[in-house]
């Protein structure tokens, strides 16, 4: 289903997802070595317009992003039709995408 940008929904909410997953990735890259503890991070739900903070730990990062399918969102910040919540924290939640968002965007 296309809206009125022309780009069909699921295609949007992956872009999103992927753009906000760069961003967090250069400032982890920054950040990796220099503090203890959780760091901040813009959730990366689907919503272009969330810019939320949330936070996690370096290895909580790690494990989050080994797969390319999986980002960190704040709870609740899920889209059902889209994902599934993999694991549930108080801090964040980590969802995978039913379809990988290198094939999503290449659709």
């Amino acid at each position: 289903m296309s809206e009125g940008n022309g780009i069909p929904r699921e295609q949007r909410v992956v872009k999103n997802e992927v753009e906000f997953r760069a961003y967090n990735d250069r400032r982890e890259q920054m950040e990796r070595g220099t503090a203890e503890g959780p760091l901040p991070f813009v959730c990366e739900c689907g919503d272009g317009q969330c810019i939320r903070a949330l936070s996690a730990t370096a290895e909580e990062w790690e494990r989050a992003h080994a797969r390319e399918d999986q980002f960190l969102v704040l709870p609740g910040h899920v889209y059902p039709e889209y994902e599934r919540v993999v694991e549930r924290g108080d801090r964040h939640w980590v969802v995978q995408k039913f379809v990988r968002p290198s094939d999503a965007l290449d659709g």
